[in-house]
């Protein structure tokens, strides 16, 4: 052990006493090294070989890193110290705490505090867009807001293929009871699966062909997700043809008055705004996770495209071999 310790501290030495006459680039990358590796200062050396390394230390002229309470140091691209970070666990906490005050918030504004001035409209809406007014029932309803509601049908089939596969929960907790009540109440019941999930450190994704159950088989098809796409793009062009300049100016001005008064229009408004604002990132982890090597150039412009860009990207990114 001490010979291990003693050839350790040789090479370590020679390689601080050669410093100075390093080219300024390779300094550089030694003072990174060094930093990384915290030499000196978290290997089980004795004090004496600990006090002749900090020595080489001062005169090699790299910088040197303090060590933090828990023996450990972070150091920039430079090699030079930069403050301790927060630890993962400390992170997903925040991220967690962060997501269920979101969700309060969100939650008490929707059921307590949005406008509720017709109740029974918003009933009689329901009734329509369900078909329980007929098979015409739709067409008795403001157009824009009937695209909406149309399109938060096929938002909770989207987040299913994007999280059921590549962000199960390293706690176990399992992603589809929430999905399932989200075809129902939104983003309502995936921001509290968001908040108690973390992240699995073993998963593989796409699922291997042995793995694929009915459910999983169903999310992987690329049928799914161009029907997904096919579905998207017929309510968002539903909804664009119906706005200026593509129809009389009259549906939006009906479509603010209704968000101003409806509980109905007003909730679903938003749930498909955070629906739309989230999907940006439940992409990138997918992608990622799936190691899709046109991520960088093609989820930028996805972002973009409510609804449309998410069922795009599940036909574009990799599939398990069927």
């Amino acid at each position: 052990m001490q010979h291990c310790e003693a050839r350790a501290a040789g090479v370590s030495l020679q390689v601080l006493q050669s410093y100075s006459s390093l080219p300024g680039t390779a300094k550089q990358g030694l003072s990174t090294l060094a930093c990384r590796q915290q030499l000196a200062y978290t290997s089980p050396l004795r004090p004496s070989t600990q006090s002749t390394l900090r020595r080489a230390w001062l005169s090699s002229g790299i910088q040197r890193p303090r060590p933090s309470p828990s023996h450990g140091i972070l150091c920039n691209a430079k090699g030079s110290e930069s403050p301790a970070a927060t630890s993962p666990e400390s992170q997903s906490t925040l991220f967690s705490v962060g997501l269920g005050l979101l969700w309060a918030a969100f939650t008490s504004y929707a059921f307590i505090f949005s406008p509720n001035q017709t109740p029974l409209r918003d009933l009689y809406f329901i009734e329509c867009l369900s078909f329980l007014q007929g098979l015409d029932g739709p067409s008795k309803v403001n157009a824009i807001f009937t695209g909406l509601f149309f399109t938060l049908g096929i938002f909770p089939a989207i987040y299913s293929a994007l999280l059921i596969p590549s962000a199960r929960s390293g706690n176990k907790i399992p992603a589809w009871p929430f999905v399932s009540l989200s075809f129902a109440f939104g983003v309502f019941p995936l921001i509290p699966f968001w908040a108690l999930r973390t992240p699995a450190k073993d998963l593989v994704v796409p699922p291997p062909r042995n793995e694929l159950g009915n459910g999983l088989r169903v999310l992987e098809s690329k049928i799914t997700a161009v029907s997904l796409a096919i579905g998207s793009a017929i309510c968002l062009g539903y909804i664009i043809s119906h706005l200026p300049p593509f129809a009389d100016s009259k549906l939006l001005v009906d479509y603010l008055r209704l968000f101003d008064e409806s509980r109905v229009v007003h909730v679903s408004s938003l749930d498909a705004l955070a629906l739309v604002a989230f999907s940006p990132y439940w992409m990138y982890n997918d992608a990622e996770r799936r190691q899709w090597s046109s991520r960088g150039q093609i989820l930028p412009f996805l972002s973009f495209l409510p609804v449309l860009g998410p069922a795009i990207y599940l036909v574009l990114r990799p599939h398990t071999k069927q």
